[in-house]
């Protein structure tokens, strides 16, 4: 199960091991860059073939880097190690940094002119490049100096890889201004938020997970994320026993003379996840609009009387509710307004609210305050949520997690925040999806989404596995129709026509 970090939480994973497991800490630095050496001699010696170069840094990931150099260069590898400051900051990186010079490891200090002017004419002769400068450390600006020679490097036409995290890339918030381009990066013990969540994924074009020893019972006390993958992607449990009841009812508040297509996308996609009755509500104005669109689709006039919904009749309808969606174009009006409210209020079912939902809740911030405890998610891309939450892009870029996890808690709700990395925090954890292209950023994808999520719900999946899976679903399957058709042709009609299909299950 892929376990996603923060920088803070990885050195408090490292600290207990070696305080409370008795795992000294130059033992966990050998391990990792034993490991790191190991799988590139085993994996990737085809890049090996010339010199391969290593640039460390002062600290704990330039002493992984030393170590990887002792370990390559017994290997029979042609090893030059670049090292920027001297000494290093920690007693472990020194050890390690002394050893390469008695092992006679070429080792060049590129804090003199000259060497940095050797460097610059000998680098076309290197066929891997091993970044070990910053990793997780990195905060703030780079110097300039190493943003100059990252900026050359990223230029060859050397294997680049970077040790544990791109040196440049922020572990927290993957904010980058001047980072190394890693073909492939070797995280330790876990993926760190910045390899997924934002422009760091550019910067890491794969990942292998290096184990250094530490005690998988500390991750559940650090309550780390997940990220959901082929090895933890799950879907409703189906069984030829079972008829339509078993797999629920989707009851959707979707739909108006501006935004009529919204509905059709959800409950489309409802009905291709799996559920076993979808109803679509429909505003006044929207009398008949709907019915036999979709013959599968059980249509609605929401009761009312003078613009307002007539609460009890509308209460009779839902009662066979498994979930309730609320949303997608249904509108922002107080007609909106007041069925947002009685469903809040009155009705105890799980409830997804999306797109219109989100934007009457940001300026009901009493509505707001009412989730608390209840079986409700939210679902808001990022615009949306940084509505709800009042911050500003620049401060929810310097730090998602930080807003994800303080909203959540602030407000006690589940959410699932849209993105190229898609994030749900709830009190159940925190669950993260990187499935996808940009053939998913098309009006409409959302509306596919909060479909499949709340059938998932109807087919008794709890909210936050529902929320999660269903986003890898919606990314895996754009992947697949990637395959026959370029990005741009991609529409959120293909995805519910391609949901499920058979010739996609290796994909998921």
């Amino acid at each position: 199960m892929p376990i996603v970090l923060n920088r803070e939480q990885m050195l408090a994973l490292d600290k207990k091991t070696s305080e409370s497991f008795g795992i000294p800490s130059r033992v966990l630095m050998e391990t990792a860059g034993k490991g790191c050496a190991d799988y590139l001699h085993s994996t990737c010696r085809k890049y090996m073939h010339a010199r391969v170069a290593i640039f460390c840094g002062r600290g704990n990931n330039g002493g992984d880097g030393y170590v990887i150099a002792r370990w390559l260069y017994s290997y029979g590898y042609q090893i030059s190690v670049y090292y920027l400051e001297t000494p290093c900051t920690t007693e472990e990186a020194e050890v390690n940094r002394q050893l390469c010079i008695k092992l006679g490891i070429n080792m060049i200090d590129l804090s003199t002119e000259s060497e940095w002017q050797r460097l610059m004419e000998a680098s076309t002769h290197f066929s891997m490049l091993i970044d070990a400068v910053y990793g997780i450390g990195f905060k703030g600006e780079m110097n300039p100096r190493i943003a100059k020679l990252f900026e050359h490097l990223n230029a060859l036409a050397a294997f680049r890889v970077a040790i544990d995290i791109p040196s440049g890339v922020c572990a927290n918030s993957s904010n980058v201004r001047s980072a190394f381009c890693a073909d492939l990066c070797l995280a330790i013990e876990a993926l760190k938020f910045g390899h997924i969540i934002g422009e760091g994924r550019e910067y890491a074009k794969a990942h292998a997970v290096i184990p250094i020893g530490i005690p998988k019972r500390y991750y559940e006390e650090l309550a780390a994320a997940i990220l959901t993958d082929k090895q933890n992607y799950s879907y409703p449990h189906r069984c030829q026993l079972y008829n339509k009841s078993h797999y629920g009812h989707v009851f959707i508040f979707a739909g108006s003379q501006l935004y009529s297509g919204a509905a059709l996308l959800s409950a489309r996609a409802a009905l291709r996840s799996g559920a076993g009755y979808v109803h679509l509500m429909q505003r006044p104005e929207m009398k008949g609009f709907y019915n036999a669109r979709i013959p599968e689709v059980i249509c609605h006039d929401i009761p009312a009387a003078d613009d307002e919904p007539d609460c009890g009749r509308l209460a009779q309808l839902l009662s066979p509710a498994s979930v309730i969606l609320f949303g997608p174009g249904f509108g922002k009006d107080p007609f909106a307004q007041l069925c947002l409210k009685f469903l809040l209020c009155e009705m105890k079912e799980p409830m997804v609210i999306d797109a219109d939902g989100l934007a009457i809740l940001a300026t009901s911030r009493e509505l707001l305050s009412s989730l608390a405890e209840q079986p409700i998610l939210l679902t808001p891309h990022v615009g949306e949520f940084l509505a709800l939450c009042t911050a500003s892009k620049e401060d929810y870029l310097c730090d998602p997690i930080s807003h994800i996890t303080a909203f959540q808690k602030r407000y006690g709700t589940k959410l699932l925040v849209k993105n190229h990395c898609s994030i749900y925090a709830g009190e159940d954890g925190m669950f993260l999806s990187n499935s996808g292209n940009d053939g998913l950023a098309t009006g409409g994808s959302g509306d596919v989404l909060a479909g499949i999520i709340a059938s998932f719900i109807a087919q008794k999946m709890d909210i936050g596995s529902a929320a999660i899976n269903a986003s890898y679903l919606l990314g895996k399957t754009a992947e697949g129709l990637a395959k026959v058709k370029n990005t741009p042709a991609i529409c959120p009609s293909d995805i519910i026509d391609k949901l499920f299909e058979k010739e996609n299950e290796d994909d998921l």
